[in-house]
């Protein structure tokens, strides 16, 4: 708190835990002692005058509140808002189980929280379908997610790699039909699936936010299923 030899006390107060926010956060600052006050610099600041002002700067800045009275007499204090950095949360491990499972390893924070519950940096994964993991990142009070895809080894993905039949080995990698004991998976590729006869699997994972599509005609169905049989190879013409 500075206040100058012909004024009186100012005070500053945030509602920010230690006096720090996350990048792209904002905290309310207080100030108290005087009838009107003006905050320096401007930068991050929802407005300059006021007993109660936003701070969103994007690094940590140091502002000074000037307060009057009806008298004319004046003054200032600081205060300082951290801005601590987002985590830069990153998960490493194939996306692919083989027999005995995955391990996923969580990366850029000093605490972890799975979206299976578990708060160990490595976690270890055997899902029987597709499953999308999610870890949450935590450093210095900030948060960020990052996520992966892992699908199990009996997993077939689609590639149109000669034209849109679901019925052709030709159009997945590896070249095998689908059927009740596999998850499949179709991400967006010039040529997209069309199911023209019945069609099996165990499940599947279409994505749609890329522009993924499978089209079943109207004489045809997808049977999800459990798991009594195997894919079979089928020739291409």
């Amino acid at each position: 708190m500075q206040v100058p030899a012909n004024g009186f006390p100012v005070f500053a107060s945030t509602t920010s835990n230690g006096n720090a926010i996350c990048y792209g956060g904002a905290a309310n600052l207080s100030a108290s002692g005087a009838s009107n006050y003006t905050w320096y610099p401007a930068v991050g600041l929802n407005t300059v005058n006021g007993t109660n002002v936003i701070a969103s700067p994007q690094t940590t800045t140091t502002y000074t509140v000037t307060g009057t009275n009806a008298a004319g007499i004046y003054g200032s204090t600081t205060i300082t808002l951290v801005v601590n950095p987002t985590p830069n949360a990153e998960i490493v491990g194939i996306n692919t189980t083989c027999i005995g499972g995955a391990t996923l390893t969580a990366s850029g924070g000093t605490s972890y929280l799975w979206n299976t519950g578990e708060t160990n940096a490595t976690i270890s994964v055997n899902p029987s379908v597709g499953t999308t993991f999610s870890v949450t990142a935590s450093q210095n009070g900030c948060t960020a997610t990052a996520t992966k895809f892992v699908i199990p080894v009996d997993s077939i993905q689609w590639t149109g790699a000669t034209d849109s039949d679901w019925h052709k080995a030709c159009n997945w990698n590896p070249q095998v039909v689908p059927q009740q004991c596999n998850s499949v998976v179709i991400p967006f590729t010039a040529n997209q699936p069309i199911i023209s006869q019945v069609a099996a699997c165990k499940d599947i994972w279409i994505y749609t936010t890329n522009g993924a599509l499978l089209t079943v005609n109207n004489t045809a169905n997808l049977q999800i299923e459990t798991c009594p049989l195997v894919a079979t190879e089928n020739a291409c013409p």
